[in-house]
């Protein structure tokens, strides 16, 4: 549970930490969004999946650029 709501309060701080920029330079954005299912799919097992991804962009007049890095667990 720690380490949810510590994920959670990182991705927040970075959140704000992106400065505003100007209208004719590079345009910065960070978003994250948190995933949890749980059930036995078919199997006779449970199955619990934490996905949080982490996506920091960067747009430029007509180019746009992103990376996705992910948490699975």
């Amino acid at each position: 549970m720690r380490s949810r709501a510590a994920w959670m309060g990182l991705a927040l701080l970075l959140l704000a930490a992106v400065p505003a920029s100007a209208q004719d330079g590079p345009r910065f954005s960070l978003s994250s969004s948190f995933n949890y299912s749980k059930g036995d799919y078919g199997t006779s097992e449970d199955t619990e999946i934490i996905y949080v991804p982490f996506t920091f962009g960067v747009k430029l007049d007509r180019f746009e650029l992103r990376l996705t890095v992910p948490y699975i667990r």
